[in-house]
């Protein structure tokens, strides 16, 4: 862990305040630059001072007072990038090479080794700090003086001091040369260093939108899931109302006889005869008899609309006959006998209102199965066996049957082959759904050796027992 003192150093002179990323990145890498550069001229000043003093003037050094005045203008650079300026400082950084470096291309030759080194610096720093077409530009712009310089030089058109050629090599060329090549080799490490940032954060920032967008896939998901299954919900209620509103004709003709029946047995209860005592008891039993029959079609009524979720052991034959009657009217008119006769008396443990929906909902496709047929032995078979640890449930018609193309498509929702003489696809895939959910069995559907279709139900009850019948045949 760093020093605190050279953290708040670090946060002084280096660290990039500016907001955009590639500013930030600019910014750090003038601000290193202009430290190094402050460190190094304040040394070559010291050096400067040191030969004033000496009082060599064999013009190899600038003078103390311009070689100072490039210090202070290098420190004016720094306070001005870390007050928010740093791509002016930048300009001004270049332009301020660029003049030191022509000046000794000027001075001592174009073929100074220093003067060359801090051209190639300034192309390097242009290309870095503004934008690789600026270092074209400025690239273009100093073989242009290079050229100019070097023409006049050679006709010796300007004054040059080659001295510096002819003598014996001094300690201070590598050093300054060496200095050069550490600045070129900062200004590479610090750009292929945020460049390598850049593409790490480019990386992280990939693998975060990509975390996001499983993340997001696996939301939408579920929650489309979840939209599904609300939907599916709906419309199974929904179906359940449709389905007792074509039912509700049945139940107001079969409600008339019980209703009339009362009637008249209440209207006879009003004679005030003692003669018919026994004829008034008579009327009694007739009218609670017709008021339990109205008692039972509501009661029956109300399951088939009904979203029940309580679980308890029932009686399957009784639960059948009662979805029996509700249907007897829809048989009647459709010329279909429904046929059931149990030969023992199965119970099952389970919700009671999903069990009639069930039952209620293959009987009324077995009765609609047919509607496209002319014969005239319509009927529509129940039969309840124990398989083992199972019970099995049939319903067979001797409808028109299930065309072998369509038989995988039967169980889909909003599936039907009667969408345009009214049905709406949604009973059998109840039925799955309730047979497989509520009663952790399954349905499968066979044809019928008679013509028509066999729907099989097995469910489930390890359980079940098995008593003699009593007379609720149908």
């Amino acid at each position: 862990m760093a020093h605190p003192k050279i953290h708040a150093l670090y946060d002084r002179l280096i660290a990039p305040r500016s907001n955009n990323e590639d500013a930030r990145r600019r910014e750090f890498i003038l601000n290193v630059i202009l430290c190094g550069v402050i460190a190094l001229v304040g040394l070559l000043d010291i050096y400067v001072f040191r030969y004033s003093i000496a009082k060599e003037t064999t013009g190899r050094w600038v003078p103390f007072v311009a070689f100072s005045a490039l210090f202070l203008s290098f420190i004016g650079l720094l306070y001005a990038s870390r007050r928010g300026f740093w791509k002016p400082a930048s300009y001004l950084l270049i332009l301020l090479y660029s003049i030191g470096s022509t000046y000794s291309l000027y001075k001592w030759g174009f073929d100074l080794p220093q003067a060359i080194l801090g051209y190639v610096s300034i192309i390097i720093i242009s290309s870095i700090l503004i934008s690789t077409r600026f270092g074209l530009i400025m690239t273009a712009v100093l073989c242009a003086i290079t050229l100019t310089v070097g023409s006049l030089q050679t006709h010796n058109l300007i004054d040059t001091k080659y001295y510096w050629r002819n003598q014996p090599p001094d300690i201070d060329d590598p050093l300054e040369q060496s200095a050069v090549f550490l600045l070129i080799s900062v200004l590479s490490w610090l750009s292929n260093r945020e460049i390598a940032r850049s593409l790490q954060r480019a990386r992280d920032s990939e693998q975060a939108l990509k975390e996001e967008r499983d993340s997001l896939e696996i939301r939408m998901q579920k929650r489309t899931e979840e939209l599904r299954e609300a939907q599916a919900e709906k419309v199974a209620q929904l179906y359940r109302f449709a389905e007792f509103g074509r039912l509700a004709t049945g139940i107001f003709h079969d409600l008339i006889n019980p209703l009339t029946a009362i009637s008249l047995n209440v209207n006879a209860l009003s004679l005030d005869d003692p003669k018919k005592l026994e004829q008034t008891k008579q009327f009694v039993n007739k009218a609670v008899s017709a008021s339990m029959r109205m008692e039972q079609l509501l009661h029956t009524a109300q399951k088939q609309i009904h979203r029940g979720v309580s679980e308890d052991d029932f009686e399957i034959h009784e639960e059948i006959a009662e979805v029996l009657t509700l249907l007897q009217y829809k048989a009647r008119t459709a010329g279909v006998e429904i046929g059931f006769q149990p030969k023992s008396v199965l119970h099952l443990h389970g919700n009671t209102t999903r069990f009639h929906q069930i039952i209620a909902n293959l009987v009324s496709n077995a009765i609609d199965a047919h509607e496209q047929t002319s014969r005239t032995d319509k009927k529509v078979s129940i039969s309840v066996r124990k398989d083992g640890d199972e019970i099995c449930i049939e319903v067979a018609d001797r409808g028109v049957g299930i065309p072998k193309e369509l038989r995988a498509k039967v169980f889909e929702p909003f599936f039907s082959t009667r969408l345009k003489t009214g049905g709406n696809g949604v009973g059998l895939a109840t039925v799955k759904e309730c047979v497989e959910q509520d009663f952790h069995g399954n349905i499968s559907f066979r044809d019928n050796i008679e013509g028509g279709t066999i729907f099989s139900l097995h469910l489930p009850n390890p359980h079940a027992s098995q008593t003699p019948p009593r007379n609720t045949a149908t």
